[in-house]
């Protein structure tokens, strides 16, 4: 289901979710799910400039376990946004 959807380098992370990149047009998103639930869609997600970025914060969070990834711009569910993933620059917008 993962591949079929286009998902990138997932992982499993310590709670049991998977994790993993997902493409857009002009960006990339970390996403997580639980794998009962990959049919209904996902649980939350990251937004980052790149694939790149995406990954890398992906491999980063998955090795540190910390509750969220770090190096985002957007988090669509809280409506927060970081300038340059900065987290002191953090802002909500809804």
């Amino acid at each position: 289901m993962l591949d079929a959807n286009g998902y990138l380098h997932a992982v499993e992370l310590a709670d049991g979710r998977i994790a993993c990149v997902m493409p857009l047009i002009h960006t990339a998103a970390i996403i997580v799910m639980w794998e009962a639930e990959i049919y209904l869609g996902y649980d939350n997600r990251w937004c980052y400039h790149s694939i790149d970025a995406a990954t890398i914060a992906l491999n980063t969070w998955h090795l540190t376990g910390t509750p969220e990834p770090a190096g985002w711009h957007r988090h669509p569910l809280s409506g927060r946004r970081r300038e340059h993933g900065d987290p002191l620059l953090e802002y909500i917008l809804f």
